[in-house]
C-alpha cells in the first residue's frame, strides 16, 4: 500500500533520505514557493518513496517513514501544500512482525494530506503504526487542525475540513494491535466532515476494536454544518455504529459512548441561534439502539441503556424540553 500526504508548502527544502536496507529509498522535493522547509527521513528498506511539493509560502512538511524491511512492503508519502504557513507531519511505521496476511503478502499504510490554497495556517498530523491503515485529510478552511492516530490493522479515517478554525482529533486502536489474522485487531472506520459554515467546530473520535474474530469494526460518521458544534464519540468493542449530524445556525453538544457489540446511535441536531441543545448517549452491552432528534432551544436529552436489546427514540421539537431515559434489559 502507499502513503500519501498533501499539504501546502513551496521554497527552500531540507531533505534527509535514509539509506535503504534492502531496496531503494527515493525522495523528490519540488518547492516553487518561498521560505518553505521540508524534512524527509526514510529508513528500513523496501520501496520507501516520498514526494513533497510546496507551492505556498512559509510552509513546513515533515515526513518520517521506517520499518518496511520486507520486499512485500512499502512506505510512500506525498505532500502537496498550496496555502501559506501550513504544517503537515506524517509518521508511518510498519513492521512485518505486526501482521502476516493469510495470502503471504501485505501492504503498508496510506496517508494522504491535501491542504489547498485557501487553507492558510492549517495543520495536519498523521501517525500510523501497523498494517493496512488508511488516512485521508483534506483541508480547505483556514487555521484548521487535524490529528489522526491509528494503531493496529485495517483502520480507515477520512477528515474533510471546509470550515475555518475547525479542530478534529481521531484515534483508532486495535486491541491487541499486533498479531496474525484472528489475533491482531483493527478495522475501525471514521469519517468526519466539517462543512463550510461550521467554523470553530470541534470533533473528537476514539474507537477501540476489541473483538476476537479478527475482523471487528466500529464505525463513526460525523457531519457538522453549524458553527461552534462539538461532537465527542467514544466507541469500544465490535460493530458499534455512531452517526452524528449537526445542522442549523448554531451547534450543540453531543457526547456518545458505546461499549460492547452491535450497538447503534443516531443523533440529529438542527439548532438556531440561542439554542442550548445537548445530547449525552451511553450504551453498554449488546444490540442497543438509540435515536435522538432535536429541534428547538434549551433542549437536553440523556439516554443510558445497558445489557441487551434496548431501544430508545427521543424527538424534541419544543423549547425548554428535557428527556432522561434509562433502560436495563435482559441478561
Amino acid at each position: 500500500m502507499k502513503k500519501f500526504i498533501f499539504a501546502s508548502v513551496s521554497a527552500a527544502a531540507l531533505l534527509a533520505a535514509g539509506a535503504a536496507m534492502a531496496d531503494s529509498n527515493n525522495s523528490t522535493v519540488n518547492q516553487p514557493g518561498s521560505t518553505n522547509t521540508a524534512t524527509v527521513n526514510q529508513s528500513g528498506g523496501s520501496y520507501s518513496d516520498s514526494l513533497v511539493q510546496q507551492n505556498g509560502d512559509k510552509n513546513t512538511a515533515t515526513v518520517t517513514q521506517s520499518g518496511a524491511t520486507s520486499s512485500i512492503g512499502d512506505n510512500n508519502s506525498k505532500v502537496l501544500q498550496d496555502g501559506d504557513k501550513g504544517k503537515a507531519t506524517v509518521t508511518q511505521t510498519r513492521s512485518q512482525a505486526l501482521f502476516i496476511p493469510a495470502v503471504g503478502t501485505g501492504d503498508s499504510n496510506t496517508s494522504d494530506i491535501n491542504q489547498t490554497a485557501s487553507s492558510d495556517s492549517a495543520e495536519a498530523t498523521v501517525t500510523q503504526t501497523g498494517e493496512l491503515n488508511d488516512s485521508k485529510v483534506t483541508q480547505t478552511g483556514s487555521a484548521s487542525k487535524a490529528a489522526v492516530s491509528q494503531t493496529g490493522i485495517y483502520h480507515h479515517s477520512v477528515v474533510n475540513q471546509n470550515a475555518n478554525n475547525g479542530d478534529v482529533t481521531v484515534t483508532q486502536i486495535g486491541t491487541p494491535s499486533t498479531g496474525a489474522p484472528g489475533v491482531g485487531m483493527g478495522d475501525n472506520k471514521s469519517v468526519v466532515n466539517q462543512y463550510a459554515g461550521a467554523d470553530g467546530s470541534t470533533v473528537v473520535v476514539k474507537q477501540d476494536s476489541t473483538g476476537t474474530n479478527g475482523y471487528p469494526s466500529n464505525d463513526s460518521l460525523i457531519d457538522q454544518y453549524a458553527p461552534g458544534s462539538l461532537a465527542d464519540v467514544d466507541q469500544k468493542g465490535d460493530n458499534n455504529i455512531s452517526t452524528v449530524t449537526q445542522n442549523g445556525a448554531a451547534g450543540g453538544d453531543v457526547f456518545v459512548k458505546q461499549d460492547g457489540t452491535d450497538n447503534l446511535s443516531d443523533v440529529d441536531q438542527n439548532g438556531a441561534l440561542g439554542d442550548r441543545n445537548k445530547v449525552d448517549v451511553a450504551q453498554y452491552g449488546k444490540s442497543q439502539d438509540s435515536d435522538v432528534d432535536q429541534v428547538g432551544e434549551g433542549l437536553t436529552a440523556k439516554v443510558v441503556q445497558k445489557t441487551l436489546n434496548n431501544t430508545s427514540v427521543v424527538n424534541q421539537n419544543a423549547t425548554d424540553s428535557s428527556a432522561y431515559v434509562t433502560q436495563i434489559g435482559w441478561e
